[in-house]
């Protein structure tokens, strides 16, 4: 059994109140996903999951200028195409094998659950549309993962063999580290002059 499933959203949020700081105040996100899950009759899956996302985010127009959303100045757009799933698993008995690049979501309280340390975080484009579905806020990692269960409980094995770090915007977003017209973007700004 094959299932191909594929998924497109759009998201536009404006901020309402401007503070003049050179601060994004309206962003618009598109997600194209695509996903090829494939299961044998011997136990055996594979899953391979893409994104192709871009998005544009904007500041206030001129000082003093009504703003009308369309004419929103200094426009910032980004995207990245990724391979966010690529895994094998195979499972017998109570025993269930993974390998490959994967997410993990791990508790309850997906957003702010203590146990889920697998993933790190991704705060480069939609860290506010992350929070609907909280996989899509998380950079995928190379695991080994073996599971065992008994009935409805089970004990889970994950081998990382890589490092990866979160990733975010070090300038020029609002959620950056050093965000615009924050001292710290003063700061950059300066030694890169």
């Amino acid at each position: 059994r094959t299932w191909l499933k594929r998924e497109y959203t759009s998201r536009l949020s404006m901020d309402t109140v401007f503070d003049g700081t050179e601060e994004d105040v309206i962003e618009l996100w598109n997600l194209g996903r695509l996903t090829l899950d494939h299961r044998t009759e011997s136990r055996l899956r594979a899953v391979v999951e893409g994104w192709v996302r871009w998005g544009v985010t904007a500041e206030h127009a001129d000082p003093g200028d009504v703003f009308w959303v369309l004419n929103a100045g200094d426009p910032k757009w980004t995207g990245e195409v990724s391979l966010r799933e690529a895994y094998l698993a195979w499972s017998t008995g109570p025993w269930q094998f993974e390998l490959g690049q994967k997410i993990f979501v791990w508790g309850k309280n997906e957003i702010l659950a203590a146990a889920d340390a697998l993933n790190p975080a991704d705060l480069r484009f939609d860290p506010v549309g992350s929070l609907n579905s909280t996989r899509d806020g998380k950079v995928p990692v190379f695991a080994f993962d073996v599971t065992w269960w008994h009935g409805d409980s089970s004990v889970e094995l994950v081998v990382l063999p890589f490092f990866t770090a979160s990733r975010s915007f070090v300038t020029g977003r609002d959620f950056a580290l050093a965000p615009p017209g924050s001292q710290l973007d003063s700061n950059f700004r300066q030694v890169a002059t």
